[in-house]
């Protein structure tokens, strides 16, 4: 009976010594590497969040830019050919001028009744720049009877969030009449800061040329 008290004795007294110590070297040491291990989970879970964050407030952005473009055109495109009664008729070649595939010019009268030229362009690349370009939707401005005014300074509209502008009369089949539609492409994109990932965005817009429909 006296046996079996010490032996009873003998395991209180180690279990409480051990617990007093605490933990040992091995339990240690899996404690850390564990929250090591939730940390890292934990970072990488956190970093994916941020990301998707910003990837949604970029697009967001880039959504605006797009809205933003297409208002400005969507006026100019409406005025393009327009001219008041006993006025010198505009021709449908003055009317709409392609120069380039990113730059298109409208003739028209505004509301004051100015015979003006309106100009959209992508924004020039940089020289010596070999990366792909990303730039801004800009707006030239001449009231000299449709005749480009090249003391006229360039106006930006935009962002520099455009890797493409793409300005195209919509195409009809003869003997349909020439086309009264303009074919409007904008490509946008925007890195992710912190990432090598980037945000694009395509859109494409047919703008009414009303005032072209019978002109020649």
């Amino acid at each position: 009976m006296m046996m079996r008290f010490v032996m009873f004795f003998d395991r209180v007294f180690t279990a409480r010594l051990s617990f007093k110590h605490g933990f040992g070297l091995i339990e240690l040491l899996t404690m850390i590497a564990l929250l090591g291990v939730i940390s890292v989970a934990l970072y990488a879970l956190m970093n994916n969040m941020n990301a998707q964050s910003e990837r949604l407030r970029l697009a967001a952005h880039l959504t605006d830019m797009t809205e933003q473009a297409h208002h400005f055109l969507h006026i100019a495109a409406q005025r393009a050919g327009y001219y008041r009664a006993g006025q010198p008729a505009i021709t449908r070649s003055q009317a709409v001028r392609i120069p380039a595939i990113d730059h298109i010019q409208f003739c028209g009268e505004n509301p004051a009744g100015q015979l003006i030229l309106t100009e959209f362009r992508l924004s020039p690349r940089p020289e010596n720049i070999f990366v792909q370009h990303i730039g801004s939707l800009q707006q030239r401005i001449s009231r000299t009877n449709c005749v480009v005014d090249t003391q006229e300074n360039w106006e930006v509209l935009t962002d520099n969030v455009f890797s493409a502008i793409e300005f195209r009369m919509a195409s009809t089949i003869p003997p349909t009449p020439p086309s009264a539609m303009l074919d409007v492409k904008l490509k946008l994109r925007q890195i992710i800061p912190g990432t090598d990932e980037a945000v694009e965005l395509t859109r494409r817009y047919l703008l009414s040329l009303y005032a072209l429909i019978g002109l020649n």
